[in-house]
């Protein structure tokens, strides 16, 4: 009779810590979703601008030398850049500017990748202004 009672506790015990061990299950599943659903993580978004102000800058010394093929592929990797982050900076001013970005990017791609050194240079500018526009609308001061 003494083992009833022992075996009961124990079952108890194992159903209770099988209970603990699924709600925390679910709870950390849920927890890691919204975190990977929230990317408002800055040291990603920062490092993603980076990888795209690295790529501009290849961009201008690339034109700069003349070298239309560097200026292709910096341009390739500011495209993958911008895309990347894109989904980090949902903002009006962003969007808005964001067009007027990718429309010089494209231009850039197709200017660059037919030789084009007039072509690359006006949407080099082009893409330099959106890049300032943008910049200097999301950093005023508050």
């Amino acid at each position: 009779m003494a083992k009833t009672p022992n075996t009961l506790v124990a079952v108890a015990c194992g159903i209770a810590f099988g209970v603990f061990f699924l709600w925390f299950g679910q709870f950390a599943l849920q927890r890691v979703r919204e975190h990977d659903a929230n990317p408002r993580r800055a040291g990603v978004k920062n490092q993603l601008m980076r990888r795209k102000a690295t790529a501009m800058d290849d961009v201008l010394h690339a034109i700069i030398r003349g070298n239309l093929a560097q200026v292709n592929a910096a341009t390739v990797r500011m495209k993958q850049s911008a895309s990347k982050i894109d989904g980090f900076l949902s903002t009006d001013v962003y969007t808005q500017h964001g067009e007027d970005f990718y429309r010089a990017i494209e231009d850039l791609l197709v200017a660059s990748g037919a030789n084009d050194r007039d072509g690359s240079k006006e949407a080099i500018l082009r893409l330099e202004k959106s890049c300032i526009e943008c910049h200097f609308l999301l950093n005023q001061p508050k």
